[in-house]
């Protein structure tokens, strides 16, 4: 186990080091300029930007320098303390950024896996031990809703119903748990809500097919035979061996779900990493955009990781030598 773990640690830096260098391309490519958008934010029009301007924003900025050396200040940056450096647009320090930004989509991630974990496996172990009577048409019709229905459409209708049926709307300003939890759980639980029903309509497909799979085999008969309850048959030995499909497609789907909080925290004004990341876009702020963009592939390399090692720990017989 511990060979095997050195060795995907080292697989640690080279995956960063492309994905830095994909993510760092990609924001040179895009259209646009942060030095005009700090100079039209300061009042000026486009018709009369001088050129000495734009130049002498650029330089200030160092946009002027060659892009590897850009490169390399920027990941640099990376692994120094500074985290990225400062924002072009305002100044400020990335570090500050993460601190502000980082626990508020950790929680809403946590709040969406945590629902769709209690959810899904139930119902797709309900699904399973009632295979096609009503319970079961009944979870598969909602899952497939859940995977039809996108996540922007569904909080905007989200919203416009509880603001037209219920005259009630999210709070405006989010506040952390620890400052004022009813605050704090009004403006979470409806975009953890619309994740959840996502990520969860998936989990439960697979936890259906897989207990349907195990179900059929020879140990499960063995175990009933022997007259165990079914409750223990479904617990100790059905559910167990069908949760690993179930945990590797959890693991997958970690990135469509932190997709999903980008799009959401706009939407519900969570001042998140997703917010940061489209505010940044939209001004070309290319440090902001790059070190957020990184936190989030760090994270999922990180969730890779621990996906092999939780392998064992549901299945004894699995073993990396």
């Amino acid at each position: 186990m511990s060979d095997y773990l050195i060795r995907r640690l080292a697989l640690f830096l080279p995956t960063a080091l492309i994905a830095s260098l994909a993510v760092f391309t990609i924001m040179r490519i895009l259209p646009g300029d942060v030095a005009e958008v700090i100079l039209a934010s300061g009042g000026e029009s486009g018709i009369s930007w001088e050129r000495g301007q734009l130049e002498a924003v650029r330089k200030q900025l160092g946009l002027e320098e060659p892009l590897p050396i850009q490169y390399g200040k920027w990941a640099w940056s990376m692994v120094n303390g500074e985290f990225g450096g400062r924002s072009l647009f305002d100044r400020k320090p990335l570090t500050e950024i993460l601190a502000q930004r980082l626990p508020v989509t950790a929680l809403l991630a946590f709040y969406a896996i945590l629902i769709a974990v209690v959810v899904s496996i139930p119902l797709g172990v309900l699904a399973a031990v009632y295979q096609d009577r009503w319970p079961d048409y009944l979870v598969r019709v909602v899952t497939i809703a859940g995977n039809a229905v996108p996540h922007f459409w569904l909080a905007l209708v989200l919203i416009l119903a509880l603001a037209i049926v219920f005259f009630w709307t999210p709070p405006i300003y989010y506040r952390s748990l620890w400052e004022d939890p009813a605050v704090h759980l009004e403006k979470m639980l409806w975009p953890a809500l619309v994740l959840a029903w996502g990520f969860s309509s998936n989990l439960t497909r697979v936890t259906r097919s897989n207990m349907l799979e195990v179900l059929r085999q020879d140990y499960v008969r063995t175990a009933r035979s022997k007259g165990l309850r079914e409750a223990m048959v479904l617990k100790r030995h059905a559910l167990r061996n069908a949760l690993i499909p179930v945990v590797t497609l959890a693991g997958l789907q970690m990135g469509a779900l932190l997709g999903g909080t980008v799009v959401l925290e706009a939407i519900f004004g969570l001042p998140g990493i997703g917010q940061a990341l489209v505010q940044a876009a939209e001004r070309r702020d290319y440090p902001v955009v790059q070190s957020l963009s990184m936190v989030l592939v760090l994270f999922m390399l990180g969730i890779n990781l621990v996906l092999d090692l939780v392998y064992v720990l549901i299945d004894p017989r699995i073993s990396y030598r």
